[in-house]
């Protein structure tokens, strides 16, 4: 699908078709969503770089934006000179041994990253990248 609208007629369509979607099937809708976040960013890159760090590129950050990505992403780091921006991969939960989140919540994290630095609200991401299909 080229838009959101499409994304949601194929949703619909499944829906139809088979019932309820699996989590696997929801996996691939998050991603869909999230590559059509990251054309409207120019993002064309998104990925780990390690256990625990997700690298998304190219992403040129304002003065402003730079200073909410250190405040709202404590061990962030913005590469001006390739336009990449490092962000830790939270945790499941609290405890330092916690899991690293994965899947549906990684997909949810990238895309609450970029609406954050746009300014936009981060209850956005749910609108965007879409909840229990």
């Amino acid at each position: 699908a080229s838009d959101g609208a499409g994304v949601d007629r194929v949703i619909e369509e499944l829906n139809d078709r088979y019932g309820p979607l699996p989590e696997p099937a929801q996996r691939l809708i998050a991603v869909a969503r999230l590559r059509l976040l990251c054309r409207e960013y120019g993002v064309t890159e998104v990925a780990t770089i390690s256990d625990a760090t997700i690298k998304v590129a190219p992403l040129t950050l304002q003065d402003s934006q730079q200073l909410r990505l250190k405040r709202v992403y404590p061990g962030a780091a913005y590469r001006a000179t390739t336009s990449t921006v490092q962000i830790p991969i939270p945790r499941a939960g609290t405890n330092v041994g916690a899991p690293r989140i994965r899947d549906v919540e990684l997909v949810k994290a990238v895309a609450g990253l970029l609406l954050t630095l746009d300014g936009r609200p981060a209850g956005d991401v749910d609108a965007v990248i879409g909840g229990e299909s």
